[in-house]
């Protein structure tokens, strides 16, 4: 019996995840430019290098399951996979 899909989240929630992540990234650039130094931009760049190594090697995972013969409906990054 297959699971039940999930529900989407409601737009209240959608609203708090983007109010919160706007506050977060307006935060860290209030870090960045107050004081600024380049070393204070290694955090940007080691989020920013993290998120595409991640996304490469999920996508690593996909064509050694392509090659498997297995099928694929999509790639997710983060919670929300099936």
């Amino acid at each position: 019996m297959p699971l039940p899909e999930p529900d989407p989240k409601t737009p209240g929630e959608k609203l708090f995840t983007a109010v919160f992540l706007l506050l977060f990234l307006g935060m860290m650039a209030a870090v960045v430019f107050e004081d600024y130094s380049p070393q204070k931009l290694s955090v940007v760049f080691v989020l920013l290098w993290f998120v595409l190594l991640l996304a490469v090697h999920e996508l690593g995972h996909a064509a050694a399951a392509r090659l498997c013969g297995w099928g694929l409906r999509g790639i997710v990054i983060g919670s929300g996979g099936e």
